[in-house]
């Protein structure tokens, strides 16, 4: 890098415009930086527009390193720290965007994925970002003192002095475009670990599934665990279960589907708790108070009626038996499968259908300012890393945080 280069010589490729591209891209022209964003779809942002089912959550007001899941703490924590709510703040004051909470939750206060959209775009445009659209980028050369971009046999004629990736994960895009990213960062000498779907359903065994269809729609609040085929734990969620037809949804079934790597030979089970904080000292007295109702009535007011027959199944109990008449087994049993609701997940949703894509490449390959390890003036940033964010807005304030640790590092260049 020429060190005496004037003001507002250093150019950036920055290569997809989703979120953490654009971010990255205003970021930068800030700094004086000239920035030139490449888009492989007609236009930016298409991504977000289904963001929080259309209101973009595009971030959270309590970030912790504990809403991710990594091989590398230390540097996400780091990463993390930096881009703090003040230095977040800042930024979405430079967009002009106003933000609402709900329960922790950001979103604009329109309510409208839109308007991030247009303030990203709009602020671009004013600081004279140059877009190059429906073009996919399929190799990224460095060469001594700058890098080329290149789309399909075309080089694009621009000598680019710094270089982003942002160019997001396999979740949620065409199938023959699911890869382009994690290609182009290969060849430049990084590791890409398997990428699985996260953020999504699970489908449930064929047994399961018999059961399942006589509950699906229903939501219920539940704890729940996910156990490896050896039954040991590896993570716990609690919130809105649904049921489905054929497996589990809901927020904290998507958490879990970070940790599971379903199609590399791995087993998982999913725990349920229906009745969380309901004791064997409650189950006693309830006893007590009902022992002639038969379960079907002696369930009201704590369980949905649809759960009652599902469980008896379960436990092998006549739903016709009256409490006071079943066996200590038998009570043991149904209060085991009340807190202990075993499923066996056959498989998660695919990586269409899911929010994020886990694997990727190792966060380990970069540095706190997203500077690849392999490559000078090369930045990763957001879901092409292998740092899986939970719902709620964790996933997008992550792909900020790598554009404003990125471009915060570029300040030297500038």
């Amino acid at each position: 890098m020429n060190e005496n280069r004037s003001s507002g010589s250093v150019s950036l490729a920055v290569i997809g415009g989703g979120y953490g591209g654009l971010c990255a891209a205003v970021m930068a022209s800030a700094c004086k930086i000239k920035v030139t964003v490449f888009e492989r779809q007609d236009k930016p942002l298409k991504k977000i527009a289904l963001t929080g089912n259309g209101r973009c959550n595009i971030s959270n007001e309590n970030i912790s390193i504990n809403d991710y899941v990594t091989d590398d703490r230390d540097t996400l924590d780091a990463i993390l720290s930096s881009f703090n709510r003040e230095e977040e703040n800042r930024f979405f004051s430079i967009l002009g965007l106003g933000l609402r909470s709900d329960e922790s939750r950001l979103y604009p206060v329109t309510g409208k994925a839109l308007s991030v959209m247009d303030a990203l775009k709009y602020k671009c445009n004013e600081s004279g970002v140059s877009f190059v659209c429906d073009h996919t980028v399929t190799a990224v050369l460095k060469r001594d003192d700058h890098f080329e971009i290149r789309c399909g046999n075309e080089t694009y004629d621009t000598r680019f002095d710094l270089c982003i990736l942002a160019c997001g994960g396999a979740a949620g895009v065409y199938k023959e475009n699911s890869s382009n990213g994690f290609d182009i960062v290969k060849k430049l000498g990084h590791t890409i670990k398997p990428v699985y779907p996260a953020l999504t359903k699970v489908i449930c065994s064929a047994d399961d599934q018999k059961a399942l269809k006589k509950l699906d729609g229903i939501r219920v609040r539940a704890d729940l665990k996910l156990l490896d085929d050896k039954g040991d734990l590896m993570a716990e969620e609690s919130g809105e279960l649904q049921m489905t037809a054929t497996g589990l949804s809901g927020i904290p079934v998507f958490d879990l589907t970070r940790y599971m790597k379903v199609g590399s030979g791995k087993a998982y089970r999913i725990s349920v708790d229906l009745l969380p904080g309901f004791t064997g000292e409650m189950f006693d007295e309830r006893m007590k108070l009902f022992p002639l109702r038969t379960p079907e009535t002696f369930f009201t007011g704590l369980l949905l009626p649809a759960f009652v027959p599902f469980i008896c199944g379960r436990c092998n109990i006549n739903i016709h038996k009256r409490m006071g008449d079943l066996s200590d087994n038998e009570v043991s049993d149904l209060i085991n499968t009340l807190h202990d609701c075993i499923f066996d997940i056959e498989k998660t949703g695919d990586l269409a259908s899911a929010q994020i894509s886990t694997g990727g490449v190792p966060l380990s390959e970069v540095d706190l300012h997203m500077r690849s390890k392999k490559v000078n003036g090369l930045y990763i940033i957001g879901e092409m890393l292998d740092v899986a964010g939970r719902c709620g807005g964790f996933n997008l304030h992550f792909a900020a945080s790598g554009a404003f640790n990125a471009v915060k590092d570029m300040n030297s260049y500038a």
